[in-house]
């Protein structure tokens, strides 16, 4: 399964565009199987009109079920191309070829049969994964691709806005002290340059913060935080607030750190 094109990298995150990547192989005659297991569950996939030939994924992950449970889906005309050749004993001898082992002949009627293999039944793990699967199509992918979505902005959102630098905000004094030392040194230009794409910056920041919480919302899958979720951001809020208020403690650690880097 690895060796196949995933969908979303396991250690970037990055999406690949499977719609160009498929339209490349056919165009080059190239079957295009893809590895969906980081994806499907928390991304809506149709299969009716990607430009995929075949798909194999992991049943946990996204898709919530245990270890030991996955599928594979091949396009019509890819699976009527494949030469089968599986000759599982059981599905080739019935109760009265068993009689006569030594005229082995495979048998070309089985139909879905010939596809069966040993230890195939995994009732255990397979039950409790169609619940999974059966939650998930009840909340319904598009649902649930925009609320991963909506978390991913609200965290890059509060990222922003430390970066940026919008008081009180930590960011903003890292920036300040940078601007402060460029001024002291002379380089006027430096900083006002500083200055300008600090505010070009947050044009681009800000409109994440609209489309967030001031823009029309379709259904979501939001609800209401717990307490111990609730201290947490609690907790990190009044850290970053506390350096605008109390500034000198986090300033003398960080010029002692500092003496001590570029001591002798």
């Amino acid at each position: 399964m690895n060796n196949f094109p995933n969908w979303i990298n396991s250690f970037t995150g990055c999406a690949a565009d499977i719609d160009a990547i498929g339209a490349l192989c056919r165009d080059r005659g190239v079957t295009f199987i893809l590895n969906i297991s980081q994806a499907i569950g928390a991304r809506p996939l149709d299969l009716a009109t990607a430009m995929v030939d075949a798909v194999t994924t992991c049943g946990n992950k996204w898709l919530c079920g245990p270890y030991a449970t996955g599928f594979c889906w091949l396009r019509p005309e890819l699976r009527e191309s494949l030469v089968y050749d599986q000759a599982y004993w059981v599905a080739n001898l019935g109760p009265e070829r068993l009689a006569n082992l030594r005229t082995y002949v495979l048998r070309d009627d089985l139909g879905a049969a010939k596809y069966d293999v040993f230890g195939t039944a995994n009732l255990n793990n397979f039950m409790p994964w169609t619940e999974s699967v059966e939650t998930l199509l009840d909340a319904g992918m598009a649902a649930i691709a925009a609320h991963d979505q909506a978390l991913v902005s609200r965290l890059i959102d509060g990222l922003d806005g430390a970066v940026d630098g919008i008081p009180p905000l930590a960011g903003f004094f890292g920036k300040f002290y940078i601007f402060l030392a460029a001024v002291e040194a002379g380089l006027y230009g430096l900083a006002v340059i500083g200055v300008l794409s600090s505010v070009v910056a947050a044009f681009y920041y800000l409109r994440i913060v609209k489309v967030m919480y001031f823009d029309d919302l379709g259904d979501s899958l939001e609800k209401p935080i717990g307490r111990d979720m609730a201290g947490v951001l609690m907790g990190t809020s009044l850290i970053i607030l506390l350096f605008f208020a109390w500034p000198t403690p986090l300033l003398s650690a960080a010029a002692a750190a500092t003496r001590g880097l570029f001591a002798g």
